[in-house]
């Protein structure tokens, strides 16, 4: 693959091959060359009018050994997924096992109470209520007539 991107003289034929080189060495030595692997768990951050969603895919976990803990606008999803049930003559193993830790800055100061967190089917859904200065406010326009 690396082969066919080099031009006949030897060199590099533009500035998008160098940077698609860095790219492609950094996914190598990032985590091992696995997807996502420098960032575990992967989550997705969904926001309405009242609160914001956190969603977060770690299966196999004990929802017992999960610490969430906020402090002002940081929210921090600690826990440890056990490895798996086979350890022996495993040639490659692409699933995650160990300690993790996720923080994430919400974009406003959020306090323990107004948070909510639910483990189902292996996701762990955090709900973060907004504070009400942060909600939408309609605003009355003032006439004269």
């Amino acid at each position: 693959m690396l082969v066919g991107r080099f031009s006949r003289n030897g060199l590099l034929n533009s500035f998008r091959e160098l940077d698609w080189m860095e790219r492609e060495l950094n996914r190598l030595f990032n985590g091992n060359g696995l997807p996502g692997a420098g960032e575990y768990p992967q989550l997705n951050v969904y926001s309405n009018e009242d609160s914001l969603k956190i969603r977060l895919f770690i299966p196999g976990i004990d929802p017992e050994k999960l610490d969430i803990s906020v402090l002002g606008n940081s929210l921090a999803i600690r826990g440890e997924l056990p490895e798996g049930e086979i350890t022996e003559g495993v040639l490659r193993s692409e699933r995650y096992s160990g300690k993790f830790e996720r923080a994430i800055r919400l974009p406003f100061r959020a306090k323990a109470e107004g948070i909510d967190a639910d483990y189902s089917k292996g996701i762990l859904t955090v709900t973060v209520v907004k504070p009400e200065d942060e909600k939408p406010r309609k605003i009355a326009v003032k006439s004269d007539s």
